[in-house]
């Protein structure tokens, strides 16, 4: 879960409450996908993976790494 606190007060009050959690990626999550199902996710972090998730099994499905390349 990714929040922007915009007061002190927010920033320790939170409205939302997860349903589940998802464990896996070592960095920031900064981006989310759902599949026009529901049933699945994809997930892209600053650990430079993506990654598939079955959210009725809360389990990750499948891992990709991005390699680069130094210049």
């Amino acid at each position: 879960m990714v929040s922007v606190p915009t007061s002190k007060a927010a920033a320790t009050t939170s409205i939302l409450t997860p349903s589940i959690t998802l464990k896996g990626h070592g960095g920031w999550i900064r981006s989310i996908s759902y599949f026009p199902d529901g049933q699945r996710m994809i997930s892209g972090s600053d650990d430079k993976t993506a990654r598939q998730w079955d959210l009725k099994a809360s389990q990750e499905i499948e891992k990709a790494r991005m390699f680069v390349r130094p210049r």
